[in-house]
């Protein structure tokens, strides 16, 4: 498991680098890596742009998968929309097509927006 706080766009590289230490640790594969690597970045650069600080990803395997889970104070939606050449809008769009699923929950203080990859994902 990884879990670390974070608080501006400069602390990306650091929560990729703990997430895959973690997930290599535990034998996955490079795709695997990969792909859960660009949904960390892809889920907390959302929350930086969308949401209000403070600002959790915790990623957790078992025998199957891989989550990765973004928590923030916001209270708006996580939704897939089509993308907007200027500001962007690919994000979960790139999320739904890479994660086994994906989804929101609210929390105590806000929600988690969390995707799954399956352990034997390549490519």
């Amino acid at each position: 498991m990884y879990d670390s706080a974070f608080a501006h766009p400069a602390d990306l590289g650091r929560l990729r680098a703990g997430a895959i230490a973690a997930l290599e640790e535990h034998g996955r594969t490079r795709d695997h890596v990969r792909v859960v690597g660009l949904l960390l970045s892809e889920l907390a650069t959302n929350a930086l742009m969308h949401a209000t600080s403070p600002y959790r990803l915790t990623v957790e395997m078992d025998v199957d998968e891989t989550f990765v889970e973004v928590t923030d104070a916001g209270d708006g939606d996580a939704f897939a929309r089509a993308p907007a050449h200027v500001d962007g809008g690919y994000g979960l769009n790139l999320v739904n097509a890479l994660a086994s699923r994906w989804g929101t929950e609210p929390c105590e203080h806000g929600k988690t927006v969390w995707a799954a990859v399956g352990r034997d994902l390549t490519f």
